[in-house]
């Protein structure tokens, strides 16, 4: 399957919503969601900029940790996340 398929992964993706995980887990879960569906992007929305920043920084804790043991070092692709600022209300 090559990437110009129609019927590959990257160019149908799906969207996904979870909800109900406790927010000391989160990281944890985005973390092995990440893992377990690799794509180029992920678009996380948080409630308020504090809670990104803590899901950013709770995400590149656990990520690293869920790496595939290969033989007697772990590697990982490093995890580059970006916290957007949180929009400014419409004052129109």
């Amino acid at each position: 399957m090559s990437a110009s398929d129609p019927a590959h992964p990257l160019l149908s993706p799906s969207r996904e919503k979870h909800s109900g995980v406790c927010p000391a887990a989160r990281g944890a879960v985005l973390a092995e969601l990440l893992h377990r569906h690799p794509a180029p992007v992920w678009l996380i929305v948080a409630d308020t900029l504090r809670a990104a920043e803590q899901l950013a920084e709770d995400t590149s804790l656990f990520y690293p940790a869920l790496a595939p043991d290969s033989g007697t070092a772990r590697t990982c692709a490093a995890l580059d996340g970006l916290v957007l600022p949180e929009s400014l209300a419409d004052s129109r």
